[in-house]
């Protein structure tokens, strides 16, 4: 009987295809290891004719992305599932290999479309949505600008959707142009060192960034949902202001808080003006504003402790998009991944965080 079981698995074996990543014409000449060495004298030759992204008017039936999209084999379980929200507005086969190099079946994709975009490139995204049953798309669409204008609107209409998904573990905000540069299991394997705490960059908050005569107290802000659940002194308190990036890492548990808690409606339009980088403020002054106790923030005493394009060249990112394949489906093993450097972060250190442990 086992001898019959291991012959089976040979025949099996010796009928499967091989796994190969499948470039783009338009970059299969570039020798990617070359590229991602940093020799030199190649990528000044690279440099030289950039390879950029050409649109094709490709097959958008379920079965096509699907084909495109899904896993050429099984891929190994996640201890949890990644979300992603994506504010998205153009180039959207750069959108699609993006999903490709960071899907999974326990991961959730989220995608903001901006108002501005397209209705081919709307249409697009949304058949991701009807395709796939981890793909979502927000129903309302923003006019946000270089600014930062409404793009913290975006993100929170993600999280409302995203929240009513079981399974992942944590939320990466990205924006249209991000690359992923790790596999989905080093992603994890990074996130689970956090042990719930939030990746935020945060630094001072410049005065001119926000109003200083409104009220940035909870109450004036309709900060919470149920106020009978939220002491005196939380009401009364008022929001420390910060900034840093757009993009952040955040804990299932701050998401929910984010939802369902707190209602963040208010303070979002009262950040919502004309200055210049207005979306770098909400998560960062979330995260630093202590009593108002979102999951995985930053304790008062850490903060005092001070512990804290496509259309251009393609060429960097189809080598990209081919190394995650290669690490995720067939064992490439470049330079090993160091989750030391992730659990020496300050924001990682239990006496600088409030978390909840995921499960």
């Amino acid at each position: 009987m086992c001898q019959l079981l291991f012959q089976g698995a040979e025949e099996r074996k010796q009928h499967e295809k091989p796994v190969k990543f499948l470039r783009r014409p338009e970059t299969a000449h570039i020798e990617c290891d070359r590229v991602l060495r940093d020799e030199k004298g190649y990528v000044e030759t690279v440099a030289k004719n950039r390879t950029t992204l050409v649109v094709h008017d490709f097959d958008m039936t379920c079965a096509a992305l699907r084909k495109r999209i899904f896993p050429p084999k099984r891929l190994r379980p996640l201890k949890f599932g990644i979300a992603f929200a994506r504010v998205v507005y153009e180039s959207y086969e750069f959108i699609e290999d993006e999903l490709r190099s960071s899907y999974h079946q326990q991961n959730v994709f989220c995608y903001s479309i901006d108002i501005k975009a397209s209705e081919l490139f709307n249409s697009r995204i949304k058949m991701l949505e009807k395709c796939f049953p981890n793909v979502v798309v927000t129903t309302v669409s923003f006019d946000i600008n270089s600014s930062g204008r409404f793009m913290n609107h975006a993100y929170y209409e993600c999280l409302k959707l995203l929240v009513d998904f079981q399974g992942w573990g944590y939320v990466l905000l990205m924006q249209n142009y991000d690359v992923m540069i790790k596999t989905v299991y080093e992603t994890v394997a990074i996130l689970n060192t956090l042990e719930g705490a939030n990746d935020v960059h945060i630094r001072p908050c410049e005065d001119y960034r926000w109003n200083h005569s409104a009220k940035w107290d909870a109450r004036s802000l309709k900060l919470y949902r149920n106020e009978t659940l939220a002491t005196p002194k939380q009401l009364n308190a008022t929001l420390t202001m910060a900034r840093g990036a757009v993009h952040a890492s955040l804990s299932r548990a701050a998401v929910e808080w984010m939802v369902n808690t707190v209602d963040l409606t208010v303070l979002l339009d009262q950040l919502n003006t004309g200055k210049h980088g207005i979306d770098e403020v909400l998560i960062p002054t979330l995260q630093v504003s202590e009593i108002f106790d979102m999951p995985g923030r930053f304790t008062a005493e850490c903060v005092k402790k001070g512990h804290m394009m496509s259309n251009f060249d393609y060429s960097i990112v189809d080598c990209m998009h081919e190394l995650i394949f290669n690490r995720t489906h067939l064992g490439q093993v470049n330079d090993a991944l160091n989750l030391t450097i992730y659990e020496k972060q300050p924001y990682t250190a239990k006496s600088c965080v409030q978390f909840e442990k995921l499960s």
